[in-house]
């Protein structure tokens, strides 16, 4: 079966199976499903921007911790 025949019989499927539900349903479902999707959209975005900062945090003390090796490793050399 080829691309456009799977796509008609998908769009069909779903045609049929919307048959029973009046203009007015399918505008909720539809509003309902955007809704859905812009609440999804804001717990990504709230995930990614979790995940960004601590992956910032988490250069910063590696930074940090390279700093204090180098200058323990400074104060060494001179005391050495």
């Amino acid at each position: 079966m080829d691309e456009c025949t799977e796509s008609s019989i998908y769009t069909l499927s779903i045609l049929f199976s919307i048959q029973n539900y009046s203009t007015d349903d399918l505008i909720k479902i539809h509003n309902k499903i955007f809704e859905d999707l812009i609440e999804i959209k804001k717990k990504t975005y709230d995930i990614i921007e979790g995940a960004l900062k601590n992956l910032g945090e988490a250069k910063n003390k590696n930074q940090e911790k390279s700093t204090e090796r180098n200058n323990k490793k400074e104060n060494e050399h001179y005391i050495g």
